[in-house]
């Protein structure tokens, strides 16, 4: 019972905290929108890791979603800008996830817009 309680503790204590801290919330609701006026939001944040901390690639559901990213390390401590901008070509409500990728993470950060485009 010892060694299970010291291989619990060894998980917890042996993780490592997420280097990005969002200053922006990761989901953005655009509401209703025009037909073919594209729609942009900035999701903010800072790198709170020992090291400067890169983005791999950020990755959309499709070409209605372009997003543009930093492509230099963030150095600790900065902010950096990651612009998403939906095309708004297509009437109707819309959800879009984003992955955000970073150098030497083995997870994804999700980001989301989502909205309704009107005619």
């Amino acid at each position: 019972m010892y060694l299970a309680l010291l291989a619990g503790a060894g998980a917890v204590y042996g993780q490592a905290a997420a280097p990005d801290t969002w200053l922006t919330p990761l989901h953005h609701n655009f509401g209703r929108i025009p037909r073919g006026q594209p729609a942009t939001v900035q999701f903010e944040l800072r790198n709170d890791g020992a090291q400067p901390l890169l983005i791999d690639n950020v990755r959309t559901p499709c070409g209605c979603t372009a997003v543009y990213w930093p492509e230099v390390p963030i150095p600790q401590g900065h902010t950096a800008v990651i612009v998403v901008e939906y095309n708004a070509a297509q009437s109707g409500y819309f959800h879009k996830p984003i992955k955000v990728f970073f150098r030497g993470q083995r997870f994804s950060r999700r980001l989301s817009v989502e909205g309704t485009v009107s005619e």
